[in-house]
């Protein structure tokens, strides 16, 4: 199992990564100690972030519902079109806990080989409900198997375990173990902090952020605004998530991409804005399909 650090992970390691892989320890909470690390830079409250290669720049978001059912979408021809917008990371969803093993294989390599040919690097996502966890390894492994795929996202947000203190546990189990079988950097993304502290309360307490950090590479906050416009603003949310995450000793210093939901152009050029004033190492929209295309140019804005 290796500790993920702060420590710059370049294209060469993403590069090599794709070949390595380590056995899983058990299905339900087992672990293996941590392989050496890099130690990790002192802890600061708002410090100079240290970005990955992966998660950096304008990424574009794609679910199942876009290309794995029924009638396909997204197509090879669509990631052409995310191309000439711009878009540097495809955040692809490669399984569904509702499913088989990967979504859609034949598309779904389709479009990871069209990403390569531009040059994209690939985030290939998943929503866990940790129930019960092999059935997520399984996925999880599968996805990590995939050429092409240079991340993985792990879309911590399933209440399927009601009791919190065991959804908590799960979840971690999970992300230890998602650590042991890869070496490609893993993104959490999770709920929006600030909507969790002041909105609602009752979603996760005592969201496991800081436990997290030593098996993760980077923090991808669901940074939803257009749910919240009578509470706050796109800067609001915003500043507050990225903030409360460099608040948090554990976290300080790891790459943050945010995540935002808008159909306004001014929200997507306050984002931009934002990015490069708070130093994300990323951003995107949920999702692409929903995403106007008059908001592309100011969106390139988030480019690296």
């Amino acid at each position: 199992m290796r500790v993920r650090g702060t420590a710059l992970v370049g294209l060469a390691v993403v590069a090599t990564a794709a070949a390595a892989f380590l056995p899983a320890t058990g299905t339900d909470g087992s672990s293996a100690a941590p392989r050496p690390a890099q130690a990790p830079q002192p802890a600061q409250a708002v410090p100079a972030p240290v970005r990955t290669t992966v998660f950096d720049g304008y990424g574009a978001w794609v679910d199942r519902y876009d290309y794995a059912t029924g009638r396909q979408i997204v197509t090879p021809a669509t990631i052409d079109v995310m191309a000439r917008a711009g878009v540097q990371v495809l955040f692809l969803q490669g399984a569904t806990p509702a499913g088989g093993t990967l979504l859609a294989p034949k598309r779904q390599r389709a479009l990871i080989a069209r990403a390569k040919r531009h040059g994209m690097r690939v985030v290939a996502w998943y929503l866990p409900t940790t129930k019960p966890i092999s059935a997520d390894l399984r996925r999880l492994r599968a996805m990590n198997r995939l050429k092409g795929v240079d991340a993985i996202g792990l879309d911590a947000e399933s209440r399927a375990v009601g009791r919190v203190s065991t959804r908590t546990a799960r979840l971690l189990s999970l992300i230890k173990q998602t650590n042991a079988l890869t070496d490609k950097p893993i993104g959490l993304i999770t709920p929006s902090p600030t909507a969790m502290a002041r909105w609602s309360t009752t979603f996760w307490p005592g969201y496991p952020f800081a436990a997290a950090a030593p098996y993760v590479d980077a923090y991808l906050p669901m940074t939803y605004w257009a749910w919240h416009r009578k509470q706050t603003t796109a800067r609001g949310q915003i500043t507050g998530d990225v903030n409360r995450l460099r608040a948090i000793p554990e976290v300080a210093g790891k790459p943050i991409h945010v995540i935002g939901m808008t159909t306004w152009k001014s929200d997507a050029r306050t984002f931009a804005a934002l990015s490069r004033e708070l130093e994300l190492a990323g951003g995107s929209l949920y999702d692409w399909l929903t995403t106007p295309q008059a908001l592309r140019k100011p969106l390139r804005g988030l480019r690296r």
